[in-house]
């Protein structure tokens, strides 16, 4: 739900130095959209990390309303 996304991002931003998204491929089927992306990032104690993602996100006027996501 918004409010676990929301969570979810503070905590990311409270350990992570700075985060890059390369989408690698993006698949649009009505209201859905598919991706698959990279996640690179660099921890406050220098960790990089790297992250595979496969998301399906449901959109509705405009705004994302659901989102599943493989990491």
């Amino acid at each position: 739900n918004y409010d676990g996304f929301v969570a979810h991002m503070a905590a990311l931003k409270k350990s992570l130095k700075s985060v890059k998204v390369v989408f690698h491929d993006i698949v649009i089927k009505g209201n859905k959209v598919v991706t698959r992306h990279t996640a690179y990032g660099v921890k406050k104690d220098n960790k990089e990390i790297e992250l595979q993602v496969i998301a399906i996100f449901e959109i509705q006027d405009g705004k994302i309303i659901s989102c599943h996501e493989l990491t």
